[in-house]
């Protein structure tokens, strides 16, 4: 994976095969109609070749989401999280990007948007925001335990709670400082 063969001699004895790279280990599938090719792969990724297959784009990768928010009031933007993957979509969920893939411990439990770029991720172990939706600063988890928390949610903007395994977590900040903790 993560590499496609190329030639413009198809028919010659010895054709000249090229390796390209393709900045994905998951393709499965490649078709080309004269300069335009398309190759597929995994989690429903493909990528988009308009010279012949020496440079590739990927266009669409729809990784497994756990949790997505998508708000008419912020147009078509959505973004989606996972396991180990997080995804931003400008078109209402038709084409993604994943800003953030094989990201190990991401695990998102809630996304929870503010604006049109600007959102706290929530996972079992992290805690992440962004402005942009390009780059994702780390800010506070829950714990640092790695059993993690398992249910998370924001009341507003800057309250937020998780519960797990009789604990209370609570933040007022969005998770600029520590989360408080109280068992119940």
């Amino acid at each position: 994976g993560g590499t496609a063969l190329r030639t413009t001699e198809l028919s010659a004895a010895t054709p000249g095969w090229e390796r390209r790279p393709l900045k994905s280990l998951n393709l499965d599938a490649i078709d080309c109609v004269r300069e335009a090719c398309v190759g597929a792969g995994h989690a429903a990724s493909w990528f988009a070749s308009f010279d012949a297959g020496f440079n590739w784009d990927r266009v669409n990768e729809v990784a497994k989401f756990d949790a997505i928010q998508c708000s008419a009031q912020f147009g078509d933007t959505c973004v989606a999280g996972g396991e180990k993957d997080l995804g931003v979509s400008g078109n209402g969920g038709k084409l993604w990007s994943l800003p953030l893939s094989g990201y190990a411990g991401l695990n998102l439990k809630s996304v929870n948007c503010n604006g049109a770029t600007e959102c706290l991720l929530l996972g079992k172990t992290q805690t992440l925001f962004t402005t942009d939706l390009v780059n994702f600063p780390e800010r506070h988890p829950t714990i640092t335990d790695p059993k993690g928390t398992d249910a998370l949610t924001c009341v507003t903007r800057e309250i937020c709670v998780g519960i797990n395994e009789g604990v209370v977590y609570t933040t007022l900040d969005g998770a600029v400082s520590a989360w408080s903790q109280n068992e119940f």
